[in-house]
């Protein structure tokens, strides 16, 4: 079992502490519970800040949200991404939604 915390009250579930590939601590969510459910919120943000670019695999904001993959991030930009469902540690996985 991996040392992270997990977060939630009846809302979205946030996984803090996972290492980053930069070496860093923070955080891995499913899009949609990142973004509090909100395309639009999403789409301000990622209009902003590029989030959408830094996305492998999504070309649009429609395509991302309808996927709602696992993502990750922290304070460092260069951090967020997507994460591959096989990199995601079998205590996460149920959590989080991806299947075993």
């Amino acid at each position: 079992m991996s040392n992270n915390s997990f977060s939630h009250i009846s809302g979205p579930i946030i996984v803090h502490g996972v290492e980053l590939q930069s070496g860093h601590k923070g955080w891995r969510a499913r899009l949609r519970d990142n973004y509090g459910g909100s395309k639009q919120n999403f789409q301000a943000v990622s209009e902003t800040y590029g989030v959408l670019d830094r996305m492998d695999g999504f070309d649009t904001v429609d395509e991302a949200w309808e996927a709602n993959p696992v993502i990750e991030g922290g304070t460092n930009p260069s951090d967020f991404r997507v994460v591959p469902e096989d990199e995601i540690e079998a205590d996460q996985r149920a959590m989080l939604g991806v299947s075993t």
